[in-house]
């Protein structure tokens, strides 16, 4: 058994404080989360809407590089339809400079039809936009050279100013139900990560290490990890009042959108989340031990990524649950790593 390795995902999503408050504890935060050794801070990108109140994920991440060391930093997903592919390169290239090499990323076509459609983008297309606008970045960032013939971009013997300090590129990551994306994320030697029940991920799991065992990829060990919401505190109690009460507001603030577009949805179903072992709230052996039991389920995991600020969390308790997470958590998986 291979060491576990921990980072943190992160929405932003509305807390009820002001905006500015918000994001100088968001900084302060992950400012913990790097001098506990976390391997990665990961952001997602969401727009009209309180799920996401960093809609530029490349804003926030590149002021967390300011003030970070070593925690890598990570957009996960750039909603790329959304994006002139040539500035997105150009933010890509941008971050990787001033965090010095630490930024990975993710692209993505948005998973909110809403979103996208408010930004004037036809979710229809958003498949084939966001192929293309993938396209594009990746020749710009790999090669410094852009010269692209398609439906809806076409750009001729373009010359990128600035490049990535990672090469080829920084690394990638995916999110994908598919078996077969996840055999061609083993295969490019990508990184993924999974919001599925534990058992759900065994097929796609297994999947992409087929892939990667075929190919045999050069560069970095792949990373496949699960994304759960935790809240840890000294009694079990006192984790699931404070962790139920987040949620509602973070699951209020994740139905807004389709509330106000898809009435017919409303609030939509919760139990994605609360029966699927997506809420890890407890003591610390408790949250230890659920996270264990998900990793034996969910096959040759690596990467754990918690949801440690979420809905109306005060950066007090976010702070005092991650505290208890990191001294009394993340140690038990290298002693078992090591015992194995």
């Amino acid at each position: 058994m291979s060491d576990t390795i921990f980072a943190a995902l992160d929405h932003i999503d509305n807390s009820g404080r002001p905006v500015a408050q918000l994001y100088d504890e968001r900084l302060e935060l992950v400012q913990a989360y790097d001098k506990a050794g976390l391997y990665a801070y990961h952001l997602t990108e969401h727009h009209f809407t309180n799920l996401g109140m960093a809609p530029s994920p490349a804003m926030f991440l590149s002021a967390a590089s300011r003030v970070t060391k070593d925690i890598r930093l990570v957009p996960t997903n750039f909603i790329m339809p959304t994006y002139h592919p040539l500035r997105l390169a150009e933010d890509i290239c941008m971050l990787d400079q001033l965090s010095h090499g630490r930024m990975e990323f993710a692209a993505g076509r948005g998973i909110v039809p809403h979103e996208v459609a408010l930004y004037g983008v036809n979710p229809f297309e958003s498949h084939e936009m966001l192929a293309e606008v993938n396209e594009i970045v990746m020749q710009a960032i790999t090669t410094g050279k852009v010269d692209f013939k398609g439906h809806y971009y076409r750009f001729f013997k373009i010359d990128m100013q600035i490049d990535t300090v990672q090469k080829p590129h920084p690394p990638i990551w995916i999110t994908s139900g598919s078996p077969a994306a996840a055999a061609v994320a083993g295969r490019k030697g990508q990184n993924m990560l999974f919001l599925q029940a534990a058992k759900d991920c065994r097929p796609l799991v297994d999947a992409f290490w087929k892939g990667y065992d075929e190919a045999k990829p050069e560069g970095m060990s792949p990373k496949l990890g699960l994304v759960r919401m935790v809240h840890v505190a000294e009694t079990q109690a006192e984790a699931e009042e404070i962790g139920a009460r987040a949620f509602a507001t973070y699951f209020d603030n994740h139905s807004e959108i389709w509330r106000k577009y898809d009435p017919a949805r409303g609030y939509g179903d919760d139990s994605r989340y609360t029966a699927t072992g997506n809420l890890i709230f407890g003591t610390p052996d408790s949250v230890a031990e659920q996270i264990a039991q998900q990793f034996e389920e969910g096959g040759d995991l690596n990467y754990f990524a918690g949801r440690f600020a979420f809905g109306d969390l005060t950066l007090d308790e976010t702070m005092r649950s991650f505290d208890l997470f990191a001294k009394e958590v993340m140690p038990r998986f290298q002693a078992r790593a090591s015992a194995a």
